[in-house]
Protein backbone atom coordinates (compact mmCIF):
# COMPACT_ATOMS: atom_id res chain seq x y z
CA UNK A 1 0.00 0.00 0.00
CA UNK A 2 1.32 3.41 1.03
CA UNK A 3 3.50 1.99 3.72
CA UNK A 4 7.58 2.53 3.16
CA UNK A 5 8.75 -0.75 4.23
CA UNK A 6 12.56 -0.59 3.03
CA UNK A 7 14.89 1.51 0.87
CA UNK A 8 18.37 0.88 -0.72
CA UNK A 9 20.89 3.21 -1.48
CA UNK A 10 24.36 2.41 -2.76
CA UNK A 11 27.71 4.12 -0.93
CA UNK A 12 30.76 3.74 -2.31
CA UNK A 13 30.93 -0.14 -2.11
CA UNK A 14 28.35 -0.46 0.10
CA UNK A 15 24.19 -1.27 -0.16
CA UNK A 16 22.37 0.16 2.28
CA UNK A 17 19.31 -1.42 3.35
CA UNK A 18 16.93 0.73 5.61
CA UNK A 19 13.87 -0.93 7.33
CA UNK A 20 10.91 -0.29 9.08
CA UNK A 21 12.14 -1.53 12.28
CA UNK A 22 13.21 -0.30 15.52
CA UNK A 23 16.83 -0.29 15.54
CA UNK A 24 16.79 -0.20 19.50
CA UNK A 25 15.37 -3.51 19.76
CA UNK A 26 17.62 -5.61 18.34
CA UNK A 27 21.22 -6.08 19.44
CA UNK A 28 23.59 -4.09 18.11
CA UNK A 29 26.48 -7.12 18.66
CA UNK A 30 24.74 -9.72 16.33
CA UNK A 31 23.00 -7.48 13.53
CA UNK A 32 25.70 -4.04 13.72
CA UNK A 33 22.49 -2.33 12.82
CA UNK A 34 22.37 1.66 12.81
CA UNK A 35 19.82 3.66 13.86
CA UNK A 36 19.19 6.41 11.48
CA UNK A 37 15.93 7.70 13.04
CA UNK A 38 17.45 10.99 13.03
CA UNK A 39 17.57 12.10 9.62
CA UNK A 40 13.80 13.29 7.69
CA UNK A 41 14.51 11.01 4.96
CA UNK A 42 14.55 7.47 7.03
CA UNK A 43 11.85 8.22 9.78
CA UNK A 44 9.86 5.31 8.31
CA UNK A 45 12.71 3.25 7.93
CA UNK A 46 15.27 4.14 10.78
CA UNK A 47 16.78 0.76 10.97
CA UNK A 48 20.14 0.76 8.76
CA UNK A 49 21.47 -2.43 7.62
CA UNK A 50 24.99 -2.10 5.50
CA UNK A 51 25.26 -5.59 3.15
CA UNK A 52 29.09 -5.68 1.85
CA UNK A 53 29.27 -9.62 2.39
CA UNK A 54 27.75 -12.84 2.33
CA UNK A 55 27.12 -12.67 6.10
CA UNK A 56 25.26 -8.98 6.08
CA UNK A 57 22.92 -10.34 2.94
CA UNK A 58 22.05 -13.15 5.61
CA UNK A 59 22.04 -10.72 8.52
CA UNK A 60 19.37 -8.91 6.55
CA UNK A 61 17.25 -10.83 4.93
CA UNK A 62 16.66 -12.77 8.17
CA UNK A 63 14.63 -9.46 9.15
CA UNK A 64 12.24 -9.35 6.53
CA UNK A 65 10.67 -12.07 8.56
CA UNK A 66 9.80 -9.64 10.97
CA UNK A 67 8.66 -6.93 8.67
CA UNK A 68 6.38 -9.60 7.16
CA UNK A 69 5.40 -10.29 10.74
CA UNK A 70 4.94 -5.98 11.50
CA UNK A 71 2.99 -5.26 8.50
CA UNK A 72 1.19 -8.98 7.73
CA UNK A 73 2.76 -9.49 4.60
CA UNK A 74 1.74 -12.64 2.80
CA UNK A 75 5.00 -14.46 1.25
CA UNK A 76 5.43 -15.04 -2.24
CA UNK A 77 6.02 -18.56 -3.56
CA UNK A 78 9.52 -20.05 -2.80
CA UNK A 79 10.48 -20.23 -6.02
CA UNK A 80 9.80 -16.04 -6.36
CA UNK A 81 12.04 -15.50 -3.54
CA UNK A 82 15.82 -13.87 -4.34
CA UNK A 83 18.79 -13.33 -2.12
CA UNK A 84 18.32 -9.93 -1.59
CA UNK A 85 21.57 -8.65 -2.22
CA UNK A 86 21.30 -10.22 -5.78
CA UNK A 87 17.72 -9.00 -6.20
CA UNK A 88 18.95 -5.66 -6.40
CA UNK A 89 21.58 -6.79 -8.64
CA UNK A 90 18.97 -8.05 -11.13
CA UNK A 91 16.48 -4.58 -11.10
CA UNK A 92 16.40 -3.11 -14.45
CA UNK A 93 17.05 0.57 -12.68
CA UNK A 94 20.89 -0.10 -11.94
CA UNK A 95 23.28 1.04 -14.02
CA UNK A 96 26.44 -1.34 -15.10
CA UNK A 97 28.62 1.23 -12.72
CA UNK A 98 26.13 0.17 -9.54
CA UNK A 99 26.12 -3.48 -10.49
CA UNK A 100 29.83 -3.40 -10.85
CA UNK A 101 30.58 -1.59 -7.70
CA UNK A 102 28.72 -4.20 -5.67
CA UNK A 103 29.99 -7.41 -7.48
CA UNK A 104 32.73 -9.57 -5.50
CA UNK A 105 36.24 -9.23 -6.26
CA UNK A 106 36.45 -12.06 -8.74
CA UNK A 107 33.93 -9.85 -11.15
CA UNK A 108 35.54 -6.64 -10.42
CA UNK A 109 39.82 -8.32 -11.18
CA UNK A 110 38.06 -9.98 -14.33
CA UNK A 111 36.37 -6.46 -15.58
CA UNK A 112 39.84 -4.77 -15.23
CA UNK A 113 41.89 -7.20 -16.32
CA UNK A 114 40.26 -7.72 -19.81
CA UNK A 115 39.52 -4.06 -20.07
CA UNK A 116 43.01 -3.50 -20.18
CA UNK A 117 43.69 -6.13 -22.29
CA UNK A 118 41.74 -4.69 -24.71
CA UNK A 119 43.25 -1.31 -24.37
CA UNK A 120 46.31 -2.10 -24.87
CA UNK A 121 45.74 -1.93 -28.45
CA UNK A 122 45.67 1.30 -30.70
CA UNK A 123 42.43 2.38 -31.68
CA UNK A 124 40.39 0.70 -29.03
CA UNK A 125 37.79 2.55 -27.36
CA UNK A 126 35.97 1.61 -24.81
CA UNK A 127 32.32 2.69 -24.04
CA UNK A 128 30.31 3.08 -21.39
CA UNK A 129 26.33 2.69 -21.01
CA UNK A 130 23.40 2.15 -18.60
CA UNK A 131 23.54 -1.58 -19.11
CA UNK A 132 27.39 -2.40 -20.55
CA UNK A 133 30.68 -0.84 -21.74
CA UNK A 134 31.40 -1.54 -25.44
CA UNK A 135 34.76 -1.76 -27.01
CA UNK A 136 35.05 -0.62 -30.53
CA UNK A 137 37.56 -0.26 -33.15
CA UNK A 138 36.15 2.46 -35.33
CA UNK A 139 32.65 1.45 -35.92
CA UNK A 140 32.79 -2.01 -35.56
CA UNK A 141 32.12 -3.67 -32.29
CA UNK A 142 34.91 -6.16 -30.79
CA UNK A 143 33.78 -6.68 -27.03
CA UNK A 144 31.32 -5.99 -24.73
CA UNK A 145 30.77 -6.94 -20.57
CA UNK A 146 27.55 -6.91 -18.75
CA UNK A 147 27.02 -8.78 -15.27
CA UNK A 148 24.09 -10.97 -14.48
CA UNK A 149 23.90 -11.43 -10.82
CA UNK A 150 27.66 -12.87 -9.80
CA UNK A 151 28.87 -13.04 -13.36
CA UNK A 152 31.04 -10.99 -15.47
CA UNK A 153 29.60 -11.67 -19.10
CA UNK A 154 32.14 -10.91 -21.55
CA UNK A 155 31.23 -11.30 -25.46
CA UNK A 156 33.47 -11.20 -28.10
CA UNK A 157 33.46 -10.78 -32.27
CA UNK A 158 34.81 -14.50 -32.54
CA UNK A 159 33.12 -17.65 -33.77
CA UNK A 160 32.24 -19.77 -31.22
CA UNK A 161 32.08 -22.58 -33.33
CA UNK A 162 36.03 -22.02 -34.06
CA UNK A 163 36.59 -22.95 -30.42
CA UNK A 164 36.56 -26.62 -28.64
CA UNK A 165 34.27 -25.88 -25.91
CA UNK A 166 35.87 -28.56 -23.12
CA UNK A 167 38.64 -25.68 -23.03
CA UNK A 168 36.90 -22.45 -23.26
CA UNK A 169 33.30 -23.39 -22.30
CA UNK A 170 32.20 -20.46 -24.33
CA UNK A 171 28.51 -19.94 -25.59
CA UNK A 172 27.10 -19.15 -28.42
CA UNK A 173 24.54 -16.02 -28.70
CA UNK A 174 24.54 -14.95 -32.28
CA UNK A 175 20.72 -15.51 -32.11
CA UNK A 176 20.11 -12.79 -30.29
CA UNK A 177 20.24 -9.55 -32.13
CA UNK A 178 21.63 -7.27 -29.71
CA UNK A 179 24.74 -9.70 -29.50
CA UNK A 180 24.95 -11.01 -33.52
CA UNK A 181 28.36 -8.15 -33.64
CA UNK A 182 29.96 -10.40 -30.53
CA UNK A 183 28.22 -13.66 -30.44
CA UNK A 184 31.26 -15.34 -28.71
CA UNK A 185 29.97 -15.53 -25.01
CA UNK A 186 32.49 -16.08 -21.95
CA UNK A 187 30.66 -16.19 -18.13
CA UNK A 188 33.44 -14.76 -15.92
CA UNK A 189 33.37 -15.86 -12.17
CA UNK A 190 36.63 -17.52 -11.18
CA UNK A 191 40.31 -16.77 -12.43
CA UNK A 192 40.18 -19.67 -14.47
CA UNK A 193 37.72 -18.26 -16.27
CA UNK A 194 39.49 -15.03 -16.62
CA UNK A 195 42.44 -16.47 -18.01
CA UNK A 196 40.27 -18.18 -20.60
CA UNK A 197 38.67 -14.86 -21.57
CA UNK A 198 41.88 -13.30 -21.83
CA UNK A 199 43.59 -16.02 -24.23
CA UNK A 200 41.43 -14.94 -26.78
CA UNK A 201 42.08 -11.54 -26.88
CA UNK A 202 45.14 -11.93 -29.45
CA UNK A 203 42.56 -13.42 -31.54
CA UNK A 204 40.41 -10.61 -31.74
CA UNK A 205 43.88 -8.56 -32.69
CA UNK A 206 44.85 -11.01 -35.36
CA UNK A 207 41.01 -10.78 -37.26
CA UNK A 208 40.78 -7.02 -37.23
CA UNK A 209 44.58 -6.12 -37.40
CA UNK A 210 44.98 -4.48 -34.10
CA UNK A 211 48.26 -3.14 -33.42
CA UNK A 212 49.56 -2.73 -29.97
CA UNK A 213 50.51 0.51 -28.27
CA UNK A 214 53.92 1.01 -27.56
CA UNK A 215 55.68 0.28 -24.27
CA UNK A 216 55.74 3.72 -22.19
CA UNK A 217 59.40 4.93 -21.62
CA UNK A 218 60.87 4.36 -18.67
Amino acid sequence: GRKLIAKMTIVGKTLRVYLALDPKAYDVTKLFQKDASDKKAYEEVPMLMRVKSGRATKRTVNLVNDLAVKFELVKRPANAVIDARFAFLHKNNFTFEDRLSMADIVIKQGYETIKEELLKYKKVNPRLSKKAISFRNGRKLIAKMTIVGKTLRVYLALDPNAYEFSKFFQRDVSSKKSYAEVPMLMRVKSGRAIKRTLKLIPDIAGKFGLVLKPEPKQ
